[in-house]
């Protein structure tokens, strides 16, 4: 599989690209998808929130504020101090500044996405009269105030302090480095590890090998001397030399 970012090669079901970090569109694995749709740290959003913004197949929701998104504007009497009503979400990926438009019949608008590897971390500002949540980023900054913590039912679960939310966005922000990091690393594994790296491990281990079973449907397959998958003819099932090589550990003395 081609990276659609810098070109380089990269495995078949790698999720990001080892040489230059970008996530690979399309290559999600099943069980980390089970393992967002499970994991009971995440939150639904507010009904009022649902399909505003589109969540990746492994992204799950971990907070909701309420908060105004402070902008100066300009005007013919001169500039002014806008609050822009709406709410911040917090995913295990991202954070999104949803604005909330309309007196009577309200509307809702995604106007910002940061990913947190563009993040260039979140403060708090005290101010005269309130204090302010800063998110920096590659555009600048998002300076919210008047932050109110929602549940999925849309109900106020307090006035947390920006300091209390600048804490965890930086929280999740770091976790989100550190999960790009092991899927890079893993990439990089899955990449060299083909069939005649494969080949010359077992034989390095005394172990020579010319037939494997799919794991689907126990059909012999022949091992091929290249490569990294190799499609099974009789069920179609992709069988990855990392797996096989995770069960010859044990072989070849690994």
């Amino acid at each position: 599989m081609i990276c659609p970012n810098c070109t380089t090669h990269v495995a078949e079901q790698a999720t990001f690209c080892y040489n230059c970090g970008k996530q690979i569109a399309g290559s999600v694995d099943q069980k980390q998808i089970l393992h967002v749709q499970s994991n009971p740290k995440f939150m639904a959003l507010p009904p009022e929130l649902n399909g505003v913004i589109i969540l990746r197949p492994t992204e799950g929701i971990l907070g909701v504020w309420s908060a105004r998104k402070y902008r100066r504007e300009h005007t013919r009497q001169g500039d002014k101090d806008v609050y822009d009503p709406g709410y911040l979400v917090a995913s295990n990926q991202r954070v999104f500044y949803i604005k909330e438009s309309g007196l009577i019949k309200k509307s809702y608008a995604a106007i910002e996405t940061i990913a947190y590897e563009n993040m260039a971390g979140a403060s708090a500002k005290n101010g005269l009269f309130s204090s302010a949540l800063i998110i920096g980023h590659e555009h600048g900054e998002t300076r919210l105030v008047h932050l109110c913590r929602i549940d999925s039912n849309g109900q106020s679960m307090g006035k947390p302090l920006p300091e209390e939310v600048q804490l965890l966005l930086n929280q999740y922000a770091q976790e989100r480095h550190q999960e790009i990091e092991r899927e890079k690393k893993r990439s990089r594994v899955q990449y060299v590890l083909d069939f005649s790296f494969l080949k010359a491990e077992m034989e390095k281990g005394g172990v020579i090998v010319q037939t494997i079973k799919c794991p689907a449907c126990s059909a012999g397959l022949t091992l091929p001397s290249t490569g990294n998958n190799i499609s099974c003819p009789y069920c179609g099932s992709m069988v990855y030399a990392q797996d096989i090589f995770e069960k010859m550990k044990g072989l070849i003395g690994t």
